[in-house]
């Protein structure tokens, strides 16, 4: 912007009325009480009225019921910079290609990104500068307060969450919502409710074991991908059921024979030699 145009959208500003009829709507119904209590028309017993009410009290009165629309427009002072202006201050916005820039990246129907559309990312180039990759977040930030580590675990993949932790959550609320009505009246009532349903009597220790058991097994299923992927080994696609499958298979037993037949093989072999 030139220095003119600064200086016209730094604060707050109403729109000028454009030419002819200027558009109109109703007054709310706080509006219309608020003009008609002080000519003390209304009915002091009544709590509520309807809009058609306070509307007719209104035209009786000589009062409009409509008002003009104004259009405000947002100065820029005191707002937050945004994306695009913190990444053209730091030189990463090529000016020529404004209209290619977006949030986030471009993606086809299976929502895999498409090929160089990163560099058109506002959020991917933000995430790249080392000083923002390297920021803590607010629950870390108060981890550190409380001097305690916090270890974020992948986004949308709420079952390696924690030692099972939403599976713990998962269960205190089907309990919760089980309980009758009733029992969820008044807001003591909620709260004991709630400390009942996520008490130790509930969740302990027999059951946090299980449910981390629980957790594992994906974790150990996602880290099968990711090795396989990182040693150039064919992985097929990864969907649902093929995780689901994978967790199946860790959670069977797993005897010798089953992971390591060569090596158990080769030393009956060697053993019989000796025979």
């Amino acid at each position: 912007m030139s220095e003119a145009e600064r200086q016209l959208n730094r604060h707050d500003r109403i729109l000028p009325t454009p030419p002819g009829d200027p558009k109109k709507k109703n007054k709310t119904i706080s509006e219309l009480k608020a003009e008609l209590t002080p000519l003390n028309v209304m009915n002091p017993t009544r709590n509520k009225y309807k809009l058609t009410e306070l509307q007719e009290l209104a035209i009786a009165n000589n009062i409009d019921t409509k008002k003009e629309i104004t259009r405000e427009k947002k100065g820029w002072e005191g707002q937050p910079k945004g994306l695009l202006q913190v990444l053209w201050e730091r030189g990463w916005i090529d000016e020529g290609n404004l209209d290619k820039y977006t949030m986030d990246p471009a993606t086809d129907a299976d929502g895999e990104v498409l090929e160089g559309a990163e560099e058109w990312s506002l959020r991917i180039l933000m995430a790249s500068c080392l000083d923002f990759a390297q920021e803590m977040t607010a629950l870390e930030h108060v981890g550190s307060e409380l001097g305690v580590s916090v270890i974020i675990t992948p986004k949308f993949h709420a079952e390696l969450a924690g030692e099972g932790i939403e599976y713990s959550w998962g269960i205190s609320k089907a309990l919760y919502r089980r309980k009758p009505l009733i029992s969820k009246k008044g807001k003591e009532a909620f709260k004991a409710l709630v400390m009942e349903c996520s008490s130790r009597d509930v969740i302990h220790t027999q059951i946090v074991r299980k449910l981390s058991r629980r957790a594992r097994a994906y974790i150990c299923a996602y880290f099968a991908l990711e090795y396989n992927k990182n040693n150039n080994q064919e992985t097929p696609a990864v969907t649902l059921a093929f995780i689901e499958r994978l967790v199946k298979a860790f959670k069977t037993h797993r005897a010798a024979l089953g992971f390591d037949a060569g090596f158990v093989n080769a030393v009956v072999l060697s053993q019989e030699a000796h025979i």
